[in-house]
């Protein structure tokens, strides 16, 4: 009998067990033929006598086997995985999303940077909307002042015609 090489007990080896009961079971399935069962009354009490015996003898079998089939079984789905994660659909599977998560944080830096850009920008066109808004103000006032003056200048050419007509 070839020696197994001893399975590593890390908390990954449950979940290959697991795996690997799993696969066995559909490998048990697909071996499966269904025949209908005889009965006869006799085996059936003799049977029945015979099972405190033969229970405690399969308990016993069952956790000397139950060892055995867990490192099997373990094996078996680490296996599995491993067949699973070299195909090529896997292997693609990874490769675009190690992309994705490499194109994702290229976007979120060249939006951080915009944002900042765009923060600069708002701060800068706010400055110069103050000091435009400033120099509005001035010019509308002078205007405003010029206008004044204006009126009254008009007003004093209106008096002084006034006061020459009819004379």
């Amino acid at each position: 009998m070839p020696t197994k090489a001893p399975v590593k007990y890390t908390p990954i080896t449950s979940v290959y067990a697991i795996v690997g009961v799993g696969d066995a079971i559909v490998a048990k399935l697909r071996d499966v033929r269904v025949e209908r069962p005889q009965f006869d009354v006799d085996t059936m009490r003799t049977q029945v006598r015979e099972l405190p015996e033969q229970a405690q003898a399969r308990v016993a079998a069952t956790v000397d086997a139950a060892v055995e089939t867990y490192d099997e079984l373990a094996t078996r789905g680490e296996r599995l995985v491993t067949r699973i994660r070299h195909q090529q659909a896997s292997e693609d599977f990874t490769r675009q999303a190690k992309s994705t998560v490499s194109k994702t944080k290229a976007a979120r830096t060249t939006a951080r940077k915009s944002a900042s850009r765009t923060r600069k920008s708002a701060s800068a066109a706010t400055r110069s909307a103050v000091r435009d808004a400033a120099r509005t103000g001035s010019a509308a006032k002078g205007a405003a002042t010029s206008a004044r003056n204006t009126v009254e200048a008009a007003t004093t050419a209106a008096e002084a015609a006034a006061e020459k007509v009819g004379n």
